[in-house]
């Protein structure tokens, strides 16, 4: 897939990143942007499959994450996940940051149709929901799959005012590594900021995204980009 000639690397903003548009010319055509985010222990190029599903035009931007871990990379340090979880909420808010500045001048380079949507499976779902919470003049809709907000990740005071991005969480009901409850209270939390907040849980499906989950992600996708 990545040597798909409608798949190009660039670096912007001290990030490195793929580029993937589906059914158009990205270089002419006023796209939709969906920002996609991979999990630890892989790469944006393990994204593209996804991507490539999407049946309607839209431009993929599909960051590699900063750390390397073998011959993948990492989102957070390796100890990370020995933090205390206020420490990491500090961690992910950062980065989330780098990556609001990154689209920002994406837009000034090529400005995109709206505001961009974000999606990201497991580290990538946990910046998505930070994407969503601190940066919404960038973020129109948020799709974290198997993230985490849990209490220590998020600041009331810290909210921007006005407008708030819609946020669909996927989850899997027997997911082991993030539990679908933390996914139940975070959404509750959201509706309760008021943000248009959902969540859709799937039996028997663990930390992982399956065939149904992309489809009614995309239908959820394709409907925000139509609606600009």
């Amino acid at each position: 897939m990545a040597s798909d000639p409608n798949v190009t690397t660039h670096e912007l903003d001290g990030i490195t990143y793929l580029e993937y548009c589906t059914g158009a010319d990205g270089a002419s055509a006023d796209l939709p942007c969906v920002l996609v985010l991979h999990w630890m222990g892989s790469g944006p190029e393990a994204m593209l499959p996804i991507c490539a599903s999407y049946p309607q035009p839209a431009r993929f931007l599909l960051p590699f994450a900063p750390l390397p871990l073998g011959d993948a990379y990492t989102w957070f340090p390796l100890d990370f996940y020995d933090q205390p979880l206020a420490e990491q909420g500090a961690t992910i808010r950062a980065i989330a940051d780098q990556l609001a500045g990154f689209l920002r001048a994406i837009s000034r380079q090529q400005p995109y149709r709206g505001k961009a949507a974000v999606m990201g499976l497991s580290q990538g779902g946990d910046l998505s929901y930070a994407l969503a919470l601190y940066h919404p003049d960038t973020i129109g809709l948020a799709l974290p799959l198997a993230g985490r907000l849990v209490p220590e990740f998020r600041t009331e005071a810290a909210l921007p005012e006005g407008e708030r991005p819609a946020i669909w969480v996927f989850h899997g009901a027997d997911d082991q590594v993030v539990p679908v409850d933390l996914a139940e209270e975070a959404v509750t939390w959201l509706q309760q900021q008021g943000f248009d907040a959902h969540l859709e849980s799937y039996p028997d499906v663990g930390h992982d995204i399956p065939r149904e989950m992309v489809i009614d992600m995309y239908k959820v996708l394709q409907q925000a980009l139509d609606r600009g």
